[in-house]
């Protein structure tokens, strides 16, 4: 791809890619092998290009953390002016409550109601 698009790496041309992120990454991890991926992606396309990320097919069983770990790191390596390096940008994971938790909280305990 990097050969392909090296003829449009000027100021006047942005492409706009679009990359889909495993599955079986998203569910496997670990989520060090997941951020490393969409970083390697943003460092080697992203200041010359435009990416667009999709997450699809997830798995049921794919941990929450890993898809919070893999929109973290876009939103954070992602960032425009993309940083010389991204090794030195701090990637902060937020902490999410479990689904059951989210339910709890906004049904006010009553649940689903199913």
């Amino acid at each position: 791809m990097i050969e392909y698009l090296a003829p449009y790496k000027t100021n006047s041309v942005r492409m706009t890619i679009s990359v889909g992120v495993n599955a079986r990454l998203l569910r496997d991890g670990p989520v060090e092998r997941i951020v490393a991926y969409i970083k390697r992606l943003i460092d080697l396309l992203g200041r010359d290009h435009n990416i667009s990320f999709w997450l699809a097919n997830i798995p049921a069983d794919t941990p929450s953390e890993h898809i919070h770990a893999a929109v973290a790191a876009v939103h954070t390596y992602g960032r425009r002016p993309i940083a010389g390096d991204l090794d030195a940008v701090e990637l902060h994971i937020p902490e999410r409550e479990s689904f059951q938790e989210y339910v709890a909280e906004v049904s006010r305990g009553t649940g689903l109601g199913i």
